[in-house]
């Protein structure tokens, strides 16, 4: 009888995922299934992209622009004039170049309005002196815009790291299930070869009725025991199989002669490595990044409604030429005759709306700082408590292995009395139980351990599944 003992407390876990008609699926493997296929990567990967195009957007603001009047008038076969007004606008990053060609004629069209008759090419600029000199509405666009980019990079990191966080907890969920259900196969693999142990005692007159009782029970409930640990299995893979795609985002399945990885050995993390971690978490967690680049845009808002507090003022400089551009030749005499010179002023005398928006702005700045602070308190001292977590399970597991030896000790013991015909089946029943039962906690603690892990780097903001 203390073969079968032997048997059980000789059973490694390393011995049998090895397996042969079993295929190891580690974690780096669905890692790189993900990365590949994942439709929800996919989208993730689209943000920068989208950001991009914003830019392309702002950037638009610069582009050159071809534009044309045209207006004639005749009323009772009467010709009262038209107007031709063609232009290239190309704004600049101080003010605007501007080009074009007019050709206004007829009998009853303004003096001031008439034009060669082989028409006047103009050519100018518009520059902002007040307003708009520092700062406008398109450079505070294009700006914003950079670090909507980086926002989008900030975010998709934010939404891989939330997926791959949720699938590596399914992944190890799967493990815990996977190892149930071998030491529960073993369990009733003892148990039923202390049955058919017992009944063949009992045929010989060696032991009481009673005990075949005791040992049948015991299987009894060691089967049922079994038929939940293999649902439990078959459901965790079902679970895990949601994260599993291939090429053209075609679900894939979790085959069932997967397996997961063996355990590697617990590495310690210091409090050097919990340091490194909270430095990171404040420079490079995806949440504190978004609220950074946020108050940098808030920033640039502000900057953009100071410069609306000053007056707008704009000076306009024309070239006229009547000529023909082939003939055209430029000297100090034809530029200080053939030109067309203005300003435009204008100043909001009381400025409550230019300073109702600065107000919004700081104001808006100041709820976001104050985010930023909370923000910053909550994430580190999430970090921490992970990583208290994660100590507290190192010191269980290693109390867990210890009691696991210990009833290992007490178990074989029972077998030895047993043997010496001083104990019962319900005694030993009893010690194997509860040694099934440790040896399913230390798993559970292992997989909790597992998952801590993963979490401390998840709540510091790592790309842990690079």
């Amino acid at each position: 009888m203390i073969r079968y003992f032997l048997a059980f407390i000789g059973f490694v876990f390393s011995n049998i995922v090895a397996a042969q008609d079993t295929t190891v699926f580690a974690l780096k493997d669905l890692y790189e299934q993900m990365r590949r296929h994942h439709p929800i990567v996919k989208l993730a990967n689209l943000y920068p992209r989208i950001a991009e195009e914003e830019i392309r957007i702002a950037r638009g603001n610069f582009d050159p622009k071809l534009e044309a009047d045209y207006v004639q008038k005749t009323l009772k076969d009467k010709f009262y004039y038209s107007y031709w007004d063609s232009r290239l606008k190309a704004p600049i990053w101080i003010g605007e170049l501007k080009a074009g060609y007019e050709l206004n004629e007829g009998e009853l069209i303004n003096p001031e309005n008439k034009s060669p008759r082989e028409g006047l090419m103009y050519a100018g600029i518009s520059i902002p002196l007040g307003q708009n000199l520092i700062i406008d509405a398109r450079r505070a666009v294009l700006r914003q815009a950079k670090f909507m980019q980086q926002m989008a990079e900030a975010e998709r990191i934010k939404e891989l790291n939330k997926l791959f966080f949720t699938a590596t907890k399914d992944y190890w969920e799967w493990f815990f299930t996977y190892r149930q259900l071998i030491l529960v196969r073993e369990g009733y693999r003892l148990a039923d070869e202390r049955y058919k142990f017992v009944r063949q005692r009992i045929l010989f007159g060696e032991g009481a009725n009673i005990d075949s009782v005791e040992a049948r029970i015991t299987l009894q409930e060691r089967t049922v025991q079994l038929r939940q640990a293999e649902i439990d299995f078959k459901n965790a893979g079902l679970i895990l199989s949601n994260h599993l795609w291939q090429e053209g985002s075609i679900p894939l399945e979790l085959p069932e002669n997967a397996v997961p990885e063996d355990l590697a050995a617990i590495e310690k993390i210091s409090e050097s490595r919990l340091n490194e971690l909270l430095i990171f978490a404040q420079e490079n967690h995806p949440e504190i990044q978004k609220i950074r680049f946020k108050l940098a845009q808030l920033d640039i808002e502000r900057r953009f409604q100071q410069d609306r507090l000053k007056p707008q003022i704009n000076l306009n400089y024309n070239l006229l030429s009547a000529y023909n551009p082939m003939k055209f030749e430029a000297n100090n005499e034809y530029f200080a005759n053939n030109y067309k010179i203005g300003f435009d002023f204008s100043f909001p005398i009381l400025l409550r709306k230019e300073r109702g928006k600065i107000n919004q702005t700081r104001f808006k700045l100041d709820q976001t700082r104050f985010e930023q602070t909370q923000l910053a308190r909550e994430i580190g001292n999430q970090v921490k408590a992970t990583y208290n977590e994660v100590v507290l399970l190192e010191q269980n597991i290693a109390l867990q292995e210890a009691m696991i030896r210990n009833q290992e000790a007490l178990t074989k013991a029972e077998y030895q009395k047993f043997r010496n015909g001083e104990s019962s089946v319900f005694l030993i029943n009893a010690r194997e139980t509860k040694l099934i039962e440790m040896r399913v906690k230390l798993v559970a603690l292992q997989t909790k351990y597992e998952k801590a892990k993963v979490m401390l780097r998840w709540a510091a903001g790592e790309r842990f599944w690079e």
